[in-house]
């Protein structure tokens, strides 16, 4: 049975909530500290044995990356693999580029640096982030949502999008927005997750793995209520998607397989025992202890250029890498977008 909006509403994010504000009082608090510092401990010990084997030498975007998620080190593996894969298409990436759901700005900012960009738009329906985008390196914001942008048209050579597509309910108009919004010839390039994604978070394979596949689906489902993930597609899915909408030049590559999501599940361990949810007191201790601060900076980073290195075998990619270009004459076509929502 399909999920529907009040699904999502149901208050699973909700419960979540309140389980996670309990490790805020005595005596969950200090026992949930002890878990990061102890979680946090083994990270380092690990990162020593990689560093000390010649396994990983962290980029310079590592080292950043490393100052803002040390207290939630499974970020850094998430978003360095992203960003390398971004990097990756510097080619598209270049003159004035909008980001669709750019959030604080902290991830796209970096991308901004990494390959060059000249300017950087960003938007988000979250108003109360229009300073911190413009204090990481944006040149301007806009409060809106992805359908709707108050923006001239063919404004942008580029726009990007960051795991945020999965999040929007209505693709079709999202996308003709950034159509609407590109230069001819202009890129899309984006990340979201791929259909494999839903059998490879960590309780979903742990109840397949047991044989429970009602189980393993309830645990799918629950996932995509908490993430709010509307929708999966596949690579020959976005190609038809986005060329009917009017793009061409569709490419969609593997990113981020099985091996490194289950690295991350591991990692991101406080948010299934929410009463020990340690990341936000131990991102308050590290700043009164600085060298503590570092040393598990030190260790994201290099956790992150480590995992990041891994490669992909065939069919075992999470997420996608998608680009995209509007070309010189393009034809809007009024077709919806196809896409699987989370069942």
């Amino acid at each position: 049975m399909p999920l529907t909006l009040e699904d999502y509403q149901g208050g699973n994010y909700e419960r979540l909530q309140r389980r996670v504000s309990r490790s805020n009082r005595f005596p969950l608090k200090p026992l949930a500290i002890m878990a990061g510092l102890l979680n946090c401990t083994v990270l380092t010990i690990i990162a020593i044995v990689v560093w000390l084997g010649g396994k990983a030498r962290p980029a310079p975007w590592h080292r950043e990356l490393g100052e803002l998620y040390f207290h939630v080190p499974e970020m850094a593996v998430h978003k360095g693999i992203e960003l390398d894969a971004l990097a990756g298409h510097r080619s598209c990436l270049l003159g004035r580029g909008i980001d669709i759901g750019c959030g604080n700005g902290y991830i796209g900012g970096l991308l901004k640096r990494m390959v060059g960009l000249a300017e950087l738009h960003g938007v988000d329906p979250v108003g109360s982030f229009a300073n911190d985008t413009l204090a990481n390196g944006y040149t301007g914001f806009s409060c809106a949502t992805a359908s709707e942008i108050p923006l001239p048209p063919a404004s942008f050579d580029c726009a990007i999008s960051i795991c945020v597509l999965e999040h929007v309910r209505d693709l079709d108009s999202a996308f003709r927005e950034m159509l609407r919004l590109l230069k001819p010839g202009g890129a899309l390039v984006f990340t979201t997750p791929s259909p494999e994604f839903r059998s490879s978070t960590l309780d979903t394979r742990l109840w397949a793995c047991l044989g429970d596949r009602t189980r393993a689906e309830d645990a799918a489902r629950s996932r995509d209520k908490v993430s709010m993930h509307f929708h999966y597609a596949t690579a020959n899915e976005w190609r038809m998607n986005l060329e009917r909408i009017g793009f061409d030049s569709v490419n969609v590559l593997p990113i981020f397989s099985r091996r490194q999501l289950l690295v991350y599940e591991l990692m991101n361990w406080s948010v299934r025992v929410p009463e020990l949810y340690f990341p936000d007191k131990l991102w308050s201790l590290c700043q009164k202890i600085k060298p503590m601060k570092m040393m598990f900076a030190w260790s994201t980073a290099v956790i992150a250029a480590w995992v990041g290195r891994w490669r992909i075998g065939e069919g075992c990619q999470t997420h996608w890498l998608i680009s995209a270009r509007r070309p010189t004459i393009t034809i809007f076509d009024r077709t919806q977008v196809v896409a699987h929502a989370p069942s």
